[in-house]
């Protein structure tokens, strides 16, 4: 059909066709925006599962950062070589999120969350993120098995995380 023979259609329809004609167009329109809306609740969560993804690969990466940091540390402490480092850090990061406080007369305080909509859909406003803590440090080196170098070695680690010595071992290897 062409479109001249489509519009010469439309223009003859009257009453119930036109009624007919204009509920079954509401219905179609109805039916398509639903499966549009379902699509974008996919793609949410298709994008949470990708954050996740992303704050597994940052953490990986904060710890490998740190282990290199800290191999190279150590491989300067005099009797120590071929240094291997193992960090262990906790759970996950820390989201500290803004929020509006309030206090009243009766010394109440009444906090909410600041909302942000920038994406399309309403997000707590992120200020900082703390990394995890470290929990545990192990080092394996030649020279571990001398007491000297065993103390620099945690006294430095212990000093640079601020980490107690008993969460810090320094290991002799081959």
């Amino acid at each position: 059909m062409e479109s001249g023979a489509i519009y010469k259609y439309f223009k003859n329809m009257k009453g119930k066709g036109l009624i007919i004609f204009g509920l079954v167009l509401g219905l179609l329109l109805v039916a398509g925006g639903g499966l549009l809306s379902d699509r974008g609740k996919q793609k949410e969560t298709g994008n949470g599962q990708e954050n996740a993804k992303s704050q597994i690969d940052n953490i990986e990466d904060y710890r490998r950062s740190l282990e290199e940091r800290v191999t190279v540390l150590c491989a300067q402490v005099k009797g120590a070589s071929n240094v291997s480092v193992l960090l262990t850090l906790e759970a996950g990061s820390e989201y500290v999120y803004a929020q509006n406080s309030e206090i009243s007369g009766t010394d109440r305080q009444k906090s909410e969350y600041v909302i942000s909509s920038s994406s399309g859909s309403p997000n707590g406003l992120l200020v900082k993120e703390n990394y995890p803590k470290i929990c545990g440090i192990a080092v394996v080196c030649t020279g571990g098995d001398n007491i000297g170098v065993k103390k620099e070695i945690t006294d430095l680690l212990s000093a640079a995380f601020n980490l107690p010595s008993n969460r810090i071992y320094v290991a002799a290897g081959k």
